[in-house]
């Protein structure tokens, strides 16, 4: 009988600067940028109110572009 398999914590790294900021993730979509409302606040140039969002599909994140460019390994 084929064991279940155990619910992976996913974790979001934040770098800024020297310092490194963890948040986990719960499955639930994540909007990331500098506006007040957005999930995760981020306070930099270039971030836009609505940056991006992570949404999940099971335990696969997907990060999507909103108002703001998203790069990722150095590909658009």
């Amino acid at each position: 009988m084929p064991r279940p398999t155990p619910h992976l914590m996913q974790t979001l790294q934040i770098l800024d600067g020297a310092d490194t900021f963890l948040r986990p993730l719960d499955g639930q979509p994540l909007v990331l940028g500098a506006a007040r409302d957005a999930d995760l606040v981020l306070r930099a140039d270039g971030v836009a109110p609505h940056h991006a969002r992570i949404d999940f599909l099971g335990d696969v994140a997907r990060l999507h572009a909103v108002d703001g460019e998203v790069v990722v390994g150095g590909r658009k």
